[in-house]
């Protein structure tokens, strides 16, 4: 090729590069000041949750084919109000000790409050509806997490929108607590509460689920990060938001062990082990993915941020509270629930790139992870099967043309 042919196509790659640039420079812009008027009101936390619901269930994550039968009373397992009739009630001897029901012996915070309520077995309809409320609660707290973190609204309505999309946040698998635990660690993150609600949080959060003790070190960690204070690695530990999460932690431990004691409650350990880690293994990259999706993003961002600035113990510590996580989840049956209690990870992630990013850049990372877990589908990870949540607009398209078609 002649020397002017070479840089005239170099010209034109520059060319094409730049109008490239220039051209998703001016579509984000266009997209943040629609976000910055749609976030502009005095309600606009409950406007954003609203628009993230309707997105979930429309575009990803569809609804829980067994909530109409759960409302019925035709799926949920009497072992779940067997608990809320007699929450010290050992339903691990009356149930296979492999099975999902004899793992909530210690599964106590919602069965406790709904027995003072006085709810009975009569009110089959109100434990899928709380699950519901729990994945409401979880969208909400994000949004405000990173809106409180930020600074920035915008921000809180593309990570509300992201955790719609993600697994959990979803309401394509909702018959359990687990969207109850995780908000209740979210919500003990969120800036500006009270240290003794964060104690009383994480404990009640790993008796709501115990797979939200290891997802209470997300709320250790997130006591590290601050935009506007920096603190040392002691000082961080002495504080006393640090101690009161550690206390809950300890307690929900001591607490657990004394109702084994005294109250002579099994601890099932049956369909977990490193067994499953080998029989999962061609399922680990998908239940990784699905747990975060788009949020693994900000994952990256706070890694290169924490290495950028050398703070060396806390990319440890947050390293490793994920892998425990992860870990954890791949030795169990139920890959895509346990992995799920990652999710803490991506609000921590937030927060310490939040205290090395500017606004703009916090924006596009937030959009990013939206759109990614947008596209990503939702999916769930159980013994060795993947099953795709679809949405109601394809599930109406898809009735549709099986009636035409049948």
């Amino acid at each position: 090729m002649p020397e002017s042919d070479k840089q005239d196509s170099a010209a034109a790659a520059i060319s094409a590069g730049q109008y490239a640039h220039e051209f998703l420079k001016t579509s984000l812009a266009r997209i943040f000041t629609q976000a910055e008027n749609f976030t502009a009101g005095r309600y606009w936390a409950l406007e954003t949750l609203f628009l993230a619901v309707m997105f979930s269930v429309l575009f990803s994550g569809g609804v829980d084919d067994r909530l109409w039968s759960a409302v019925n009373g035709k799926f949920w397992a009497s072992s779940y109000y067997l608990k809320i009739e007699h929450p010290l009630l050992d339903v691990a001897k009356i149930n296979p000790p492999e099975s999902h029901e004899a793992k909530l012996n210690f599964r106590l915070t919602v069965p406790v409050i709904l027995h003072l309520l006085g709810v009975r077995t009569g009110c089959r309809w109100l434990l899928p509806i709380l699950a519901a409320c729990g994945s409401c609660a979880l969208i909400l707290i994000s949004c405000v997490f990173a809106s409180g973190v930020t600074g920035d609204r915008v921000c809180g309505l593309y990570t509300a929108l992201a955790v719609s999309c993600s697994y959990i946040g979803s309401f394509g698998f909702m018959m359990y607590y687990d969207t109850i635990a995780i908000s209740q660690v979210a919500l003990a993150m969120l800036p500006g509460l009270h240290w003794s609600l964060k104690g009383v949080l994480v404990f009640t959060a790993a008796f709501t689920d115990e797979r939200a003790l290891p997802a209470s070190l997300f709320v250790l960690l997130q006591s590290f990060f601050s935009r506007t204070v920096v603190r040392t690695f002691r000082e961080c530990v002495l504080s006393a938001d640090f101690l009161a999460v550690l206390a809950g932690m300890l307690g929900y431990c001591v607490t657990r062990l004394a109702l084994e004691k005294f109250a002579g409650l099994v601890s099932p350990h049956e369909g977990t082990g490193f067994a499953l880690l080998l029989s999962n293994a061609a399922f680990w990259h998908a239940g990784i993915w699905l747990a975060l999706k788009g949020g693994w993003l900000m994952v990256i961002v706070a890694t290169i941020c924490l290495w950028q600035q050398r703070r060396i113990k806390f990319l440890a510590a947050m390293i490793l509270a994920i892998g425990l996580i992860v870990g954890g989840g791949l030795l169990v049956d139920d890959v895509g629930r346990s992995v799920a209690y990652v999710l803490p990870g991506f609000l921590v992630a937030l927060a310490v790139a939040s205290a090395y990013e500017a606004r703009y850049p916090m924006r596009v990372y937030c959009f990013a992870a939206f759109v990614t877990s947008a596209i990503s589908g939702n999916y769930n990870v159980w013994m060795e099967q993947i099953t795709w949540f679809r949405p109601l607009s394809v599930d109406f398209i898809y009735r549709v043309l099986h009636a035409i078609l049948k």
